[in-house]
């Protein structure tokens, strides 16, 4: 507590400014420390700045994998517009390739229909050309006989 009370008037009388200097002025320039503290206070000193150097790589670090990461999502972007395109293309292949067979089938459907056509017109035209020949001979041997 005494020191407590020690260091809050010290404090109060630097903040006064003409007292502060003169007490400021009192406190010696050195401090005599011994060795084993001093060669300590210097290694905390050296971890404290790799602590600091280190912090500051691991921020320059963290920057440049968020640099990364936007590059990775703008070609991820760029990747997912490509197949966009791709499957708008697909649908309009297979759009094309239902048309062409539906087409197919249309004309396998005209084409057995021309062909069942075509053995009827051949049927009566062999029916009349028997036809014919029967009544040209019939009419023949008529006339013959008469």
């Amino acid at each position: 507590m005494k020191k407590l009370i020690t260091l809050i008037s010290i404090l109060f009388l630097i903040s006064i400014p003409s007292l502060g200097r003169d007490i400021l002025d009192t406190i010696p320039k050195k401090i005599n420390l011994p060795e084993a503290v001093a060669k300590e206070t210097v290694k905390d000193l050296l971890r404290g700045d790799s602590a600091v150097g280190e912090l500051n790589l691991t921020k320059q670090n963290l920057e440049f994998e968020k640099t990364k990461s936007k590059a990775k999502d703008s070609i991820i972007s760029i990747l997912n517009q490509e197949i966009g395109v791709y499957k708008e293309k697909e649908k309009s292949f297979n759009d094309i390739i239902f048309f062409k067979d539906s087409q197919l089938d249309l004309e396998q459907q005209v084409s057995k229909k021309l062909a069942a056509d075509l053995r009827a017109v051949k049927r009566k035209k062999t029916f009349m050309q028997i036809a014919g020949t029967a009544i040209i001979g019939g009419l023949a041997y008529l006339y013959i006989t008469k």
